[in-house]
Formats: C-alpha cells, sequence, structure tokens
C-alpha cells in the first residue's frame, strides 16, 4: 500500500452506500450520550466522581464514526485506510474505557448492575479485544487466516450476544450498547463485501492493521466460491437482526 501525496473522492458505490449508515449512527451516538449524562445524575452510580464522564466512550465513539465515515470516501487507499483505522482503534479504547466504568461502579456501595454488568463487561473487553487482533494475526497462510476469520466471527457473535443479554437484563446505561451497533457494522459491511467479491473479507482487517501486507493484490489472492457469498448473505442477515432486536428494546 502506497502513500500518495493527493487525495480524492471515490465513485464506488459500497463506500457511499455505508456513509448514511456511519452518519445515523454518529448520531445516535450523540443522543445516547446524552441520555446516559442524564441517567447518571439520577442513579449516582459513580459516587462523587463527575456525571459527565459516563458520557466520555459515546462522545469518542461518535466522533470515530464521522472519521470513518469521511476515511472511506477516499479514492486512495493509504489514506483511506489511516482515517478508518484510527476510527476503529477509537472503538477499541471507548470498549476498555466502557469496561473500566463497569468495574468502578461494582466498587460502589449502592451499585445495581448485577448479571447485566457482568455480561456487558465480557461483552465490552471481548469485542474490544477482537477489534484489534487483526494487526497480530500472521498473513503468510490463506487457510491460517480463513480459519482466523471463522474463529473471530464465532467470538464476534458472542460478544454481540453477550452485550445483548446485559441489555435485556436490564442494564441502565447506553455506552454498553455502541458496541451492539459496530457488531452490526461488521456483520453487514464485512458479509456485503464476502457477497460482492465471492471470497473472505477478512484479509480487509488485516490490511487496515498490517500495511506491510500490500494493496488489493493480497486479498485477490484469495479463492472466490459461491459459497462465501452464502456465508456474506448470514453476516448481512446477522447484521441486520442485530440492529432489529436493538430497536425493538429501545423502543418497547
Amino acid at each position: 500500500m502506497k502513500k500518495t501525496g493527493k487525495i480524492t473522492i471515490t465513485t464506488f458505490w459500497l463506500d457511499w452506500l455505508f456513509f448514511p449508515f456511519v452518519l445515523v449512527a454518529a448520531w445516535l451516538t450523540l443522543l445516547w450520550a446524552f441520555s446516559d449524562m442524564s441517567q447518571a445524575s439520577n442513579l449516582e452510580t459513580w459516587g462523587a466522581m463527575p456525571n459527565w464522564i459516563v458520557s466520555i466512550p459515546l462522545l469518542v465513539t461518535a466522533a470515530s464514526w464521522v472519521i470513518i465515515g469521511l476515511g472511506m470516501l477516499i479514492r486512495e487507499e493509504y489514506w483511506e485506510f489511516q482515517m478508518i483505522r484510527i476510527g476503529v482503534f477509537s472503538w477499541s479504547i471507548c470498549g476498555f474505557i466502557g469496561a473500566g466504568l463497569i468495574l468502578l461502579g461494582y466498587m460502589q456501595v449502592n451499585n445495581s448492575f448485577g448479571v447485566s454488568g457482568v455480561l456487558n463487561l465480557i461483552g465490552l473487553l471481548l469485542i474490544s479485544l477482537l477489534i484489534v487482533v487483526p494487526a497480530w494475526i500472521g498473513h503468510s497462510s490463506m487457510d491460517k487466516v480463513i480459519c482466523s476469520a471463522h474463529v473471530w466471527f464465532m467470538l464476534l457473535a458472542v460478544s454481540v450476544g453477550c452485550l445483548m443479554a446485559g441489555m435485556m437484563f436490564g442494564f441502565p446505561y447506553n455506552f454498553s450498547r455502541f458496541p451492539l451497533v459496530i457488531g452490526a457494522f461488521l456483520f453487514f459491511g464485512l458479509g456485503l463485501t464476502e457477497i460482492t467479491f465471492r471470497k473472505t473479507s477478512f484479509p480487509w482487517l488485516l490490511r487496515l492493521f498490517q500495511f506491510g501486507i500490500g494493496g488489493r493484490e493480497y486479498h485477490d489472492q484469495f479463492p472466490e466460491s459461491a459459497t462465501w457469498r452464502i456465508i456474506g448473505l448470514v453476516k448481512v442477515l446477522v447484521g441486520m437482526m442485530i440492529v432489529a432486536m436493538l430497536a425493538i428494546i429501545l423502543f418497547t
């Protein structure tokens, strides 16, 4: 992946398809941040700590959505990946901050997180680690990359399941819900990529963190198969189900 001095706008339909999605995600994230501040003032979950601290994960996440959306509209792959990587790293950091807030909450006498807090703690830690794991996965063997992809997606499903269960058990704050949107984004986006290219989308994550792998020719080496379109369709449906369940729980 070569560094270039110019920056131009892409015309690829898939990148423009995601742009409205990330803007809506940023807007909803901001609403959740303000809601969390209001909730913190009512529940006094963190004792003497200021109420605005609970909004930090969501405020940073809202900014990261915009960074990722703008990055996807850049034609030059080097700068596109640089911006997307900054946004994705922000997701991971926000997840760890959220997990830290839950641990601090358990240290307070009046904490009532219960099982929902434990489930969200597991989900936040797991998805935060999964986001950055591709930076250290070996890329020399296609079979190992494909195997890693299957394991990665299964663990992503587990983390989403923990976060969804925590929400169903009544966790009062929204900062544990933004990874559900991220999970939906990953399932839907990578699934749609597999439908489009008929091959595993996981090498895109490796290239996002490991610039030394090369350009698109690295992804082109992986075999095409109609099976990947079926797998991609399943991932797209999973992403849509996450959004649907999140909407049902939030608005009922």
